[in-house]
């Protein structure tokens, strides 16, 4: 398990370095692309996962598979993470990742979802970079709150970028 979509990445990640949205704007910048040029997408979408042990709170943790999800296994989409599951699960907030999720040690089901803190979050990163904007992904599996909390974060910007974090990239199954 881990966050759908960080902001940045967590000094106890254990995943590829490059897998949030400051390294693939880095890497962009890197490669001679202007900011203006680039609108970061934001998802208004969760992933989940079912048979999450109870340590950390799900959180770096092996699965057995996709949870049951909205229109399909390991997919929700805001709208139905509201709905039916921030009322009943405890919400976590990742405070180097700018990302919440759920857990429930019953179910032993892991959520990691975006919501108003984190798309705030990522709109002012959006802001203070320069970039072009923000699109989103998808209108219609979330709510107004969210579209208040990207219009805030555009107007206000964002957190602090953190100290980086030494890029150890671990290869892909694809890669060799």
């Amino acid at each position: 398990t881990n966050f759908n979509a960080p902001l940045f990445r967590t000094s106890t990640d254990p995943a590829d370095a490059g897998l949030n949205v400051d390294a693939a704007i880095q890497t962009y910048f890197d490669a001679g692309v202007p900011a203006e040029k680039l609108v970061l997408g934001v998802p208004f979408y969760g992933k989940g996962w079912a048979g999450v042990s109870d340590v950390d709170s799900g959180l770096y943790q092996p699965a057995s598979g996709a949870a049951p999800g909205t229109w399909e296994e390991g997919s929700y989409n805001y709208n139905d993470i509201k709905e039916k599951y921030l009322s009943t699960e405890k919400r976590h907030w990742n405070a180097e990742a700018y990302v919440p999720w759920l857990y429930d040690p019953e179910r032993k089901i892991f959520i990691s979802y975006d919501d108003p803190q984190s798309l705030e979050a990522k709109a002012g990163y959006a802001r203070d970079l320069g970039l072009a904007g923000v699109m989103i992904w998808e209108l219609s599996q979330g709510d107004e709150t969210l579209i208040d909390a990207i219009h805030q974060g555009l107007a206000v910007g964002g957190p602090p970028r953190p100290t980086a974090v030494p890029s150890v990239v671990a290869p892909r199954p694809f890669e060799n």
